[in-house]
């Protein structure tokens, strides 16, 4: 019993890692529960909500997407094959990433999207125009219309509108 229970482990860490190799992440890193300056915030605790916030400034694109993608894989892995939603914070994003940083983005969220069912819905909380704008590049680049991403200036009004899709779909979200 010890010894097939040893194995039945060592298979769910060659799934992990072959998943994570999918969308470039070389080891699972853990949910962050505290936001650093350049490590972004992914908070499950509010399951099937996944809260997503962005740091000031994310510094070297690549091991941000890396670590971005890592804390996505691993939140959503745990709870695999659960339906959920998102709500993307970027209202504390000063710095604009690049258009190669957007479109490594793009590109790591749609290998989650096809590793994992895609999310219910996406809320994004944004403050200006310009990143607006941003966030409007990623999504077109993403090129993935299989579940509904709307904008919001308030992260209330970004709950409301998840609250009504979670519901359309059947499921239950924990009031913040």
């Amino acid at each position: 019993p010890q010894r097939s229970r040893g194995r039945a482990d060592d298979l769910r860490r060659r799934r992990r890692r072959r998943a994570l190799r999918v969308i470039g992440v070389r080891s699972a890193e853990p949910v962050t529960k505290t936001p650093t300056e350049r490590a972004p915030l992914v908070d499950a605790a509010r399951w099937p909500l996944l809260r997503v916030v962005y740091p000031p400034d994310y510094g070297d694109g690549d091991a941000f997407v890396r670590s971005l993608g890592a804390k996505l894989h691993a939140a959503v892995a745990r709870r695999a094959p659960g339906r959920f939603v998102v709500l993307a914070d970027l209202r504390r994003v000063e710095r604009r990433p690049t258009a190669g940083d957007r479109k490594k983005i793009a590109e790591m969220l749609n290998e989650l999207a096809d590793a994992f069912a895609p999310p219910v819905a996406e809320a994004l909380v944004l403050r200006g125009e310009l990143m607006r704008l941003i966030v409007q590049g990623v999504t077109f680049l993403q090129g993935d219309k299989r579940y509904p991403r709307r904008i919001f200036t308030s992260p209330e009004e970004a709950e409301a509108w998840l609250h009504e899709r979670a519901r359309e779909a059947g499921l239950d979200l924990p009031r913040g």
